[in-house]
């Protein structure tokens, strides 16, 4: 992996591969600070994109700290430590309401984990039904609109190759 056109150093001081192997391929349990943290605080200065995800490393230098996952404005933080920032450890559910609009009318994403005791958070849109929150909130953010953020990975499907039929008959 790169990281500002360098190759990455290493994970995270502590962090080896054999460790990650175990963790995602053999069930282990994550260390107590690792894991999925929802990040209270935005960057006001990316745009929010409806519609989409972005995935970006986190890192100090060339050490890779972990991974954020934005999903149209959420960011989300698969990381080696506990982060220096506001943030819920594992949330238990997201729902989603926009002001203006009936109070029964909400959208849940629900996250299933082996503990109990975590936190659902309420998301109100203060947005009055008849805003466009596509448009971005300042010229910064207007500069990324409809592009992909520096140090951003860019995924996207691409066409498959046609399938050959081979006739081993022979």
């Amino acid at each position: 992996m790169e990281i500002d056109g360098s190759l990455a150093y290493r994970f995270r001081l502590g962090v080896t591969t054999e460790q990650l192997a175990e963790i995602l391929w053999r069930g282990a349990d994550w260390p107590p600070t690792w894991g999925m943290y929802m990040l209270l605080d935005r960057d006001n200065d990316q745009p929010i994109i409806t519609n989409s995800a972005r995935l970006r490393l986190a890192n100090m230098g060339s050490e890779i700290l972990g991974g954020y996952v934005q999903i149209a404005g959420i960011e989300f933080l698969i990381s080696f430590e506990t982060p220096p920032v506001r943030r819920i450890y594992r949330p238990h559910g997201l729902y989603f309401m926009r002001k203006g609009f009936p109070v029964t009318s909400w959208k849940p994403i629900v996250f299933a984990w082996p503990d109990l005791d975590h936190l659902d958070t309420l998301m109100v849109s203060t947005a009055p039904p008849s805003e466009d929150f596509t448009v971005p909130p300042n010229p910064r953010a207007a500069s990324f609109h409809h592009g992909i953020a520096e140090g951003s990975l860019n995924v996207r499907s691409v066409p498959q190759p046609p399938i050959i039929a081979t006739d081993n008959t022979t």
